[in-house]
């Protein structure tokens, strides 16, 4: 998120108004992933990943990257914070956020 800030900056900077740029890593990341990652990070132990084919739809997009060529070349962006930090921190964030919550929104 923190690398998005910048490029929005960026483009106010040096974008051409009226242009359409893609802001992104040029990186595809699976759900699976994305909870690879994040399960070691849970205080919960035995949590199972288990495709549920009921919810899986035939429209459901296999991989989707971005191309962000354009907004590279135009602005020299590059996305320079790892998103795994960024998965920790958000994650860091929302326990500390939820331990000082009252106990009716947890």
């Amino acid at each position: 998120m923190r690398d998005i800030v910048r490029a929005y900056w960026l483009a106010l900077e040096r974008g051409q108004p009226g242009h359409v740029y893609n802001v992104c890593s040029g990186n595809s990341v699976s759900i699976l992933q994305v909870l690879e990652a994040l399960l070691p990070m849970s205080t919960v132990s035995g949590i199972r990943i288990e495709p549920d084919p009921d919810r899986m739809r035939p429209s459901d997009v296999l991989r989707l990257q971005g191309d962000c060529a354009k907004f590279r070349r135009e602005t020299g962006w590059r996305p320079e914070i790892p998103i795994e930090r960024t998965w920790r921190d958000l994650l860091t964030y929302w326990r500390t956020r939820m331990a000082h919550a009252p106990v009716a929104a947890r």
